[in-house]
């Protein structure tokens, strides 16, 4: 299955990184969203499907940085089950306080990965597809295929 991978910008981020389109061909095209400056760091990954996919049950999504440190990985296997803080926040216990949610979405032909943290600014960053993430998706290997580059620093407030 052929698939075309772009990045999408939460939506909270959208007026500071509006999203690029990605264009349907033969091969695997990557985009990124954002302006030159690179792509904000709450962005989630998004993968369009020329048909609708199916959430496998092995294998990983995986966001290295350039340097090929692990930044992040999503588990096909746990991706309807996961949890993550948000803000630091804590119980009152003092304990923190982790929020259920799905790491991988489908919507018709698109999926999206929500990492479990935010991306670091003034980061170069590759993405790996593992096969049986996506049901009859070869994956993605190469750390050239999908590459992007976050903002150099938060972007200053319109005043």
């Amino acid at each position: 299955m052929r698939a075309t991978l772009t990045v999408l910008v939460a939506a909270a981020a959208l007026a500071l990184c509006p999203a690029a389109t990605a264009a349907a061909g033969t091969v695997p095209r990557f985009s990124v969203p954002g302006r030159a400056g690179g792509i904000c760091v709450d962005a989630s990954l998004k993968i369009s499907f020329p048909a609708p996919p199916a959430l496998g049950s092995t294998g990983a999504i995986e966001v290295h940085r350039a340097d090929g440190t692990l930044f992040d990985r999503i588990e096909a296997a746990t991706a309807k089950t996961d949890r993550k803080n948000i803000g630091a926040t804590v119980s009152d216990t003092g304990l923190p306080h982790d929020f259920s949610y799905e790491s991988i979405t489908i919507d018709g032909r698109t999926a999206l990965v929500h990492l479990h943290r935010q991306l670091e600014y003034g980061q170069t960053y590759y993405v790996t597809v593992d096969p049986g993430v996506f049901a009859g998706f070869d994956g993605v290997q190469d750390p050239r295929s999908w590459r992007f580059a976050t903002r150099k620093r938060l972007p200053t407030p319109a005043i």
